[in-house]
């Protein structure tokens, strides 16, 4: 006995056209993804009762034990030094820093002297929303 055999419908499916789609999402989520690299210290940033968003903007570094990092400068003497050329270039630009919520005030407020001093005024403190 000889069984025949069903003609079964063969379903095309494109993958291509999927593939497609797939790569144009990559590419969309790439193009429109914001990369921002971490900080160069662990520094948990103080509370505050605001949600004010910090702009586009160069930030300075302050650890809990007052090291200084801007950029690739770290150390206070580099991290002014650059902050110096930072400075001249980027006239009317905002700095923001970034202090660890455990460093001194008295070391927060040196640095924001020496800051004064290079010429820098606009500098804005960046914080977490409680």
């Amino acid at each position: 006995m000889k069984l025949s055999r069903t003609n079964r419908e063969r379903l095309d499916i494109g993958l291509v056209p999927m593939i497609n789609v797939v790569f144009l999402l990559l590419i969309f989520f790439l193009m429109t993804a914001r990369l921002v690299s971490p900080p160069p210290l662990d520094i948990s940033a103080p509370e505050a009762e605001s949600d004010v968003a910090r702009g586009e903007a160069d930030t300075l570094y302050l650890s809990r034990a007052g090291v200084l990092v801007f950029n690739d400068s770290e150390g206070e003497a580099a991290a002014l030094t650059a902050l110096t050329g930072w400075a001249k270039n980027c006239i009317g630009c905002q700095l923001n820093l970034m202090a660890d919520q455990r460093a001194s005030a008295r070391a927060l407020t040196s640095i924001l002297s020496k800051l004064g001093a290079i010429g820098i005024e606009d500098i804005a403190l960046v914080t977490v929303q409680k």
